[in-house]
C-alpha cells in the first residue's frame, strides 16, 4: 500500500502506576483493536509501581515489538502522559488508563471521526464502571446519577455530540502540543482541563458512543470518597486557573450534599420549614 494510503499512525500512551492486576487485560484490548496491527505504537509509562506492573509490562514488550515501557522514576499521570506525548510518533495519541480497558472499536471510531472533521481535536466515548462488590455498585450507581456527577461524560445520551469533555480521549497530538499537553500540576481531574484549554483554542470535543472505555471501580465506598475529594480539590485548582471554567454541574453534588446536612436543621426548625415551603408553593403557582 502507498504510504500517502496508509491509515495513520495511532500511539496510546498508557499510564500505570501499581496496575499488575490489569495491565495485561488492558494491553490485549489494544491488541484486539479493528484497527490495522502495524499502524499502532503502545508507550506504556510507569509512574513508580511497587508491584510487578513494569515486570508484566516488559514481558509483553518482548513479545511484542509495538510495545515500549517507560521507566523515569514517579511520575503522576499528567507527567506520564507529557512524557508519552514526547516519544510518540503517531498523528494520533490515544490517553488509556492502566486500570481499565478499551473496546475493540476504540481507535477506529476515533480515528474515523478525526479524519472526517479537522474542527474535531478530541473523541472519546462510554466510560463504563465495572465492579463486583456491593460498594462497587453502589458506587457506580453514584458515578452515574446526576446528583452524584452533576451532568457530565457518566450521564450523556448514547449519541454522537459535541461536548465540553471526554475521559481518555483521542487525540490529535498536534492540538494537544499547541496547547502545551497536559497539566503536570493536577495528579486528578487532568482531562476536563486540558479539554477546557483545547476548547479555548477553537478545537472541538466529540463524544462517539462506539468507543467505549471501561475501567475497575474503587471497591470501597472510603475509595470512593478519596477519589471525589481528590477531583474536587483538583477542580478548585483549575476554578483558579480559568475562573470561566465553573459551572452549575460542578456544583449540583456538593449542594445536594448540603441540603442532606441542612435537612435536620428544617426539621428542628417548624417556622423555618413552613417559610420556605411556603415560598415553594407561591412560586410553583405563578
Amino acid at each position: 500500500m502507498n504510504e500517502l494510503n496508509r491509515p495513520p499512525l495511532v500511539t496510546i500512551v498508557m499510564p500505570v502506576l501499581n496496575e499488575g492486576a490489569y495491565i495485561d487485560i488492558g494491553i490485549q484490548a489494544i491488541f484486539s483493536q479493528k484497527y490495522p496491527a502495524d499502524r499502532l505504537e503502545i508507550l506504556i509509562v510507569d509512574g513508580g509501581s511497587k508491584d510487578d506492573t513494569v515486570e508484566r509490562a516488559n514481558a509483553i514488550a518482548r513479545r511484542d515489538s509495538r510495545v515500549r515501557v517507560i521507566t523515569q522514576g514517579f511520575l503522576n499521570c499528567p507527567e506520564a502522559m507529557n512524557l508519552g506525548i514526547s516519544l510518540a510518533k503517531g498523528k494520533y495519541v490515544a490517553k488509556v488508563d492502566g486500570h481499565g480497558y478499551v473496546n475493540d472499536a476504540f481507535i477506529a471510531s476515533g480515528v474515523t471521526a478525526l479524519e472526517s472533521d479537522p474542527s474535531v481535536h478530541c473523541v472519546g466515548g462510554v466510560i463504563i464502571p465495572v465492579g463486583d462488590a456491593p460498594s462497587a455498585k453502589a458506587n457506580r450507581i453514584a458515578r452515574f446519577s446526576r446528583f452524584g456527577v452533576g451532568g457530565s461524560v457518566y450521564t450523556l445520551r448514547p449519541k454522537v455530540q459535541f461536548v465540553e469533555s471526554v475521559q481518555c480521549g483521542l487525540y490529535r497530538r498536534d492540538a494537544l502540543m499547541a496547547v502545551g499537553n497536559f497539566d503536570p500540576g493536577l495528579q486528578f481531574g487532568e482531562d476536563e482541563e486540558v479539554n477546557y484549554r483545547i476548547c479555548r483554542a477553537g478545537g472541538r470535543i466529540l463524544y462517539h458512543p462506539d468507543m467505549t472505555f471501561t475501567y475497575n471501580i474503587r471497591p470501597t465506598v472510603m475509595g470512593l470518597f478519596r477519589q471525589y475529594r481528590n477531583y474536587g480539590m483538583a477542580r478548585v485548582k483549575v476554578v483558579r486557573k480559568f475562573p470561566a471554567f465553573l459551572k452549575i454541574k460542578h456544583i449540583i453534588p456538593a449542594l445536594m450534599v448540603l441540603a442532606m446536612l441542612l435537612s435536620p436543621v428544617f426539621l428542628l426548625m417548624p417556622g423555618v420549614y413552613r417559610m420556605v415551603a411556603a415560598h415553594g408553593t407561591k412560586k410553583n403557582n405563578t
